[in-house]
């Protein structure tokens, strides 16, 4: 897979950051789904624990759409070929791994108040589904 350097010059977009030659690999946003979420923390843990000097996360803001992460990695280091490896990967089953998101699902319908937020008939845990 080809990636794009975070710097390379669009219209549309300013980044005016350290890394501007650092491919962009793999992002998630305010509005990500949990299958994104699960894919982010899986992928940026493995990757970051195997390459931490070839690798960054960058945060962005902004009023209108909230913000936005980007996990970078350095040009020509053997971060670029995992994560290729990863997009080819999501690209054939696009969950990284099954337990994490199957735990991350769990947690984003099921908050500590003792409810379920899962769509009706979505869930069997057996908790209150009044919302």
């Amino acid at each position: 897979m080809q990636f794009e350097a975070i710097g390379t010059p669009k219209r549309d977009f300013y980044y005016g950051g350290e890394h501007g030659d650092w491919l962009v690999t793999l992002g998630q946003t305010r509005d990500s789904d949990a299958a994104e979420r699960s894919n982010w923390r899986v992928i940026t843990g493995q990757v970051t624990a195997a390459y931490p000097d070839d690798v960054a996360i960058e945060s962005m803001g902004h009023w209108a759409v909230g913000w936005v992460e980007y996990f970078l990695v350095k040009p020509d280091s053997p971060a670029v070929q995992i994560m290729s490896d990863w997009a080819d990967t999501l690209a054939i089953y696009p969950i990284a791994d099954d337990d994490d998101f199957s735990l991350m699902e769990w947690e984003e319908n099921h908050p500590d108040d003792g409810h379920c937020y899962a769509d009706e008939g979505a869930c069997e845990c057996g908790l209150p589904n009044d919302w």
